[in-house]
């Protein structure tokens, strides 16, 4: 059976889970990353996030809720010293990002979480 499913799985697939191992392995070097690259984009996953609690959820009040306790995580997470790796090189105006495994673990586990298509 499991065969099977390899034989008849789509070639883009392959490719794709290519991408994926590829971008994993890519974070887990060190990397020099301006502050604009570096913030803008959960800057805006963050407020889209928050436009979309409000938009489907408005009259929910226990979801915007939830959405404030992720930034009470965000903060508790700040002060345990998560992201404490991260350093200001003042010189050339960058971050210094340590590279980690965790992407690489994350990334394919959360492909896998979206089940079958």
């Amino acid at each position: 059976m499991l065969i099977s499913i390899l034989q008849n799985t789509p070639h883009w697939v392959w490719w794709l889970l290519v991408a994926v191992i590829s971008l994993g392995v890519s974070q887990t070097q060190p990397r020099h990353r301006t502050l604009r690259a570096a913030t803008a984009i959960p800057i805006v996953m963050a407020a889209l996030s928050f436009y979309g609690v409000v938009s489907l959820f408005a009259a929910q009040s226990i979801a915007l809720v939830a959405w404030a306790a992720v930034l009470v995580a965000l903060k508790l997470s700040h002060a345990a010293g998560v992201g404490s790796k991260v350093r200001w090189l003042a010189a050339e105006l960058r971050l210094l990002v340590p590279g980690s495994w965790v992407s690489l673990m994350l990334i394919p586990s959360r492909l896998l979480k979206l089940g079958p298509v």
